[in-house]
């Protein structure tokens, strides 16, 4: 049995997510909706009606209810007085006075559908549902297909323990705007209350068929087969469906979400069939591109161009892009998203979104020294778009310029006309950096904080972007115990610490993993050129140097090396 106030609790929770609450905050509606209740009956003080109206507008609510107050004295039969008074006390936050004003007015004219609504809201902050029922059902009657007052009727109902009318009021609201997943929910907990058992399976159908791709849904259908003892029972409808000439999409995605995982036959049945007729939805493809390739559901080639296709159609799309990433990482590929982005500018240089990609990846990868070069760039193609002076804030900071890092942040800031969680996630993470100069720890972790719950890029592109290079600078700021042990980037990571910590080998052992997955990064084969260098093995230096050069161009510090075949001391920023 469910209890009523989890429902209540539901339902609130459905009313603010969904539609929001109907109450008359805007002061203009508020000031129409005074002209609408208006009695028809000929009115003396109209003119002194109109100027507290006014004045109520102009946010003088006390002047306005002195002149409500002495209008009333003078005709205490005005419902639209009442009614006025009652908007005050809402917007003085006094509901039990604006429900006793609005009763009022009412009482006075009960004809009034506005009076009847405002007083049910009214009622129904209050907890007063038993009052606001009949009030709701009066509005319903006359307005049958406006769907908040249908669903203001529902939600009394379940307050009241009137599940059967709830359920009815809801079905009214779907038949006006559609299967709602979190309305579906509540009518699924509460017909078995009802006695009408026999109606779940289709609402759980006509769920799952409106709402396919909502995870959350998903797992709620789930765990209802679970918890029933149902779950065999619906597989095997799945199972049927997936015979069927064009099967819905949900059939595919619940048979990869049912845990434990189908038999591998059915699994790749289940992809192939959903690629080839196009219905499985791009983030579920890029999730299965490994075992598409590991189980030779396709052709390695058509692997490759189906990631491809990907890369260059949902680029935007941050979930497809990590587990793109994920692919290429286990297919030794690493660097492929970095290349796309590069073919991608070749083709269109004047496309921001990949010049944007193209920032970010190389920040994501470290590649501070070539992100030096397509920032710049990026600056003189788009030169009052912030993230590009964000970004560059973290390139300038690499190299430790200080001032004209503070300098770049400013001048994004003074670009920034709109929130936008991209912009303000490279906003804290310049920020970051700036503070890591300083040696500010709780700046520094009050940035990371921010960035962080923003949650717009990988995590690995936060740890990069947060902990790069600052061994040198504030090493007890940085602890990579904090990070994913599982990233690759780590091992980059962990070669910078053993290098700054004497621990050659060490270094070596893990710049040379790192390399097998990420064989474009040239700090990695600068910093592997100086590692053998201290290990006395000049010819692998010099060869690691090369290709480090080959990688950033005009590198001054690499030219150095390889003219001289000296080491010599160096930061790594």
């Amino acid at each position: 049995m469910i209890k009523l106030n989890y429902i209540g609790i539901c339902l609130a929770f459905v009313l603010v997510s969904f539609w929001g609450v109907a109450q008359p905050k805007d002061l203009k509606k508020q000031a129409l909706d005074d002209a609408h209740s208006l009695s028809t009956k000929a009115y003396p003080a109209i003119e002194d009606f109109h100027k507290a109206l006014r004045l109520q507008l102009a946010g003088n609510l006390e002047e306005a209810k002195s002149i409500y107050l002495t209008l009333l004295k003078s005709d205490r039969a005005n419902d639209a007085i009442y009614y006025a008074l009652g908007n005050l006390a809402q917007e003085q936050k006094n509901p039990n006075l604006a429900q006793n004003y609005f009763d009022t007015a009412y009482s006075l004219d009960p004809e009034n559908l506005y009076y009847a609504e405002i007083l049910a809201l009214t009622n129904m902050e209050l907890g007063k549902f038993k009052e606001a029922l009949p009030l709701w059902e009066k509005v319903v009657n006359h307005q049958p297909r406006d769907y908040n007052f249908q669903y203001y009727l529902a939600q009394c109902n379940v307050q009241l323990g009137n599940y059967k009318a709830a359920v009815e009021a809801l079905n009214n609201v779907e038949g006006l705007v559609g299967v709602n997943p979190q309305i579906s929910r509540l009518k699924i907990e509460m017909l078995p209350i009802i006695g009408q058992e026999q109606l779940l399976e289709e609402e759980i159908t006509k769920l799952r068929l409106a709402d396919p791709y909502n995870p959350e849904t998903q797992t709620y259908i789930i765990r209802y087969y679970i918890k029933n003892s149902e779950l065999e029972a619906f597989k095997k409808r799945l199972k049927s469906d997936l015979t069927l000439p064009s099967p819905h999409v949900s059939t595919f995605l619940y048979l990869l979400k049912i845990r434990p995982e189908i038999q591998p036959e059915l699994k790749k049945e289940v992809l192939q069939k959903g690629i080839r007729t196009k219905v499985l939805p791009a983030l579920t493809i890029a999730e299965h591109l490994q075992y598409l390739e590991d189980q030779a559901v396709f052709s390695k080639d058509s692997v490759a161009a189906i990631a491809q296709q990907l890369q260059e159609n949902y680029a935007d799309h941050p979930e497809v892009v990590k587990a793109l990433n994920i692919y290429y990482k286990e297919a030794g590929k690493a660097n492929n998203l970095l290349v796309l982005a590069q073919e991608r500018l070749k083709e269109n240089p004047n496309d921001y979104k990949a010049w944007l990609d193209l920032n970010l990846l190389q920040a994501r990868l470290g590649l501070f020294n070539a992100m030096n070069t397509s920032v710049d760039q990026a600056l003189e193609n788009y030169p009052v778009l912030p993230q590009f002076y964000f970004l560059n804030a973290q390139v300038l900071a690499f190299y430790n310029e200080k001032e004209m890092a503070t300098e770049s942040i400013e001048l994004g800031e003074s670009y920034l006309l709109f929130d936008a969680d991209t912009i303000n996630f490279l906003h804290a993470v310049s920020k970051a950096h700036l503070a890591i100069l300083a040696g500010d720890s709780k700046a520094y972790k009050a940035f990371m904080s921010k960035a962080k719950a923003l949650n717009i890029m990988q995590k690995d592109y936060q740890v990069m972007a947060l902990h790069f290079q600052h061994f040198y600078r504030a090493p007890k700021l940085v602890d990579l115990n904090e990070v994913d042990s599982k990233l690759e980037i780590l091992l980059y990571f962990q070669a910078l610490e053993a290098t700054a910590n004497g621990n050659f080998t060490e270094a070596q052992t893990k710049l040379n993993s790192f390399l097998t997955t990420y064989p474009q990064h040239a700090n990695a084969w600068d910093l592997l050129g100086d590692v053998y260098f201290k290990l006395n093995q000049v010819s692998q230096a010099e060869m690691a140097w090369k290709k480090a050069q080959k990688l950033i161009t005009n590198n001054l510090n690499i030219n150095k090396k390889l003219e001289t075949k000296t080491f010599y001391e160096q930061k790594y920023y």
